[in-house]
C-alpha cells in the first residue's frame, strides 16, 4: 500500500491534527505517512485537543528545508514526556517538541523490540 503523502514542491504542505477542535492521528502496524510539516499544536494547559501516536512499526517521514519546521508537537496538558514506538525519519527541517504552558519536553524512543528508531 502506498504511503499517505502530504507534500508539495514548495515544501509547505502541512498535516494539522486538531486545527480548530479535537483531532487524533495514530500510525500503527505498517501505516506510512510522509509530510512536509506535521503540526500537533492545539493543546493548552487546561485542554488536550490534539493527539499523535506513533506505534508498533508505524512509519513517519518529516522533511522540510533547512531552518523550516518539519514537525511541531505541543505535548498535552500536564504531559512532560512523549513516547513513541515506531520509525520516524527526520529527513530535513526542524522537529520541535514543547509542553503546553512551558517547561521541558522529553522525547522517549521505546524499546527496539517494536522497531522503534529515529
Amino acid at each position: 500500500m502506498p504511503p499517505l503523502a502530504v507534500t508539495n514542491a514548495a515544501g509547505t504542505a502541512a498535516l494539522v491534527v486538531g486545527m480548530s477542535g479535537q483531532g487524533s492521528l495514530t500510525l500503527n502496524n505498517g501505516a506510512n505517512v510522509i509530510v512536509n510539516q506535521l503540526l500537533v499544536t492545539n493543546n493548552t494547559v487546561t485542554a488536550t485537543n490534539s493527539f499523535f501516536s506513533l506505534l508498533n512499526y508505524g512509519k513517519l517521514t518529516t522533511s522540510n528545508a533547512a531552518n523550516a519546521v518539519a514537525a511541531k508537537i505541543v505535548l498535552a496538558a500536564g504531559a512532560a514526556n512523549y513516547y513513541y514506538q515506531g520509525n520516524w525519519n527526520m529527513d530535513g527541517g526542524s522537529n520541535l517538541f514543547s509542553r503546553a504552558g512551558g517547561g521541558v519536553a522529553i522525547v522517549n524512543v521505546m524499546d527496539n523490540t517494536t522497531g522503534a528508531c529515529v
